[in-house]
């Protein structure tokens, strides 16, 4: 199942009608008929009801919405959380050192202890191994 057919069916219920689909996606309607009628095709059941005043669903279109609309949130979810990476609002920092002690710096305790779940951690390695760690990418 193509997912973006899948989004397609999802306005296309949503709008209520083939023609108001086209215009939300910037499309037009022969287009979005088309990933209607191949969606359709690859599930083996109708999905919408055509008529002169709009659509409306099929059983199987009721429950297809239901998971197009899951499928939707993941997508968007998704979206989100690769624009915070790309944004670098959200990751891991990961500090290493060749420091022969194994305490942080004062300047780093204000970051708080590094957990599991803290968007940062840190340890101490022999000096030796500090290139090794940078130059393999782990750094």
């Amino acid at each position: 199942m193509d997912p973006r057919r899948l989004l397609v069916f999802r306005e296309v219920a949503r709008a209520g009608s083939l023609t108001a689909a086209a215009r939300a996606l910037g499309w037009t309607q022969p287009a979005v008929s088309q990933h209607l009628a191949a969606l359709e095709r690859s599930v083996g059941l109708p999905l919408v009801l055509r008529g002169p005043t709009g659509t409306s669903l099929t059983e199987a279109g009721e429950v297809l919405l239901r998971r197009a609309d899951a499928v939707a949130a993941e997508l968007h979810a998704a979206e989100e959380e690769l624009a915070s990476l790309a944004q670098l609002r959200a990751g891991r920092v990961r500090l290493v050192s060749g420091w022969s002690r194994p305490s942080r710096p004062r300047r780093w305790r204000r970051w708080g202890p590094a957990t599991p779940t803290s968007p940062w951690s840190s340890g101490t390695t022999p000096s030796r191994s500090v290139w090794g760690h940078s130059s393999g990418g782990r750094c």
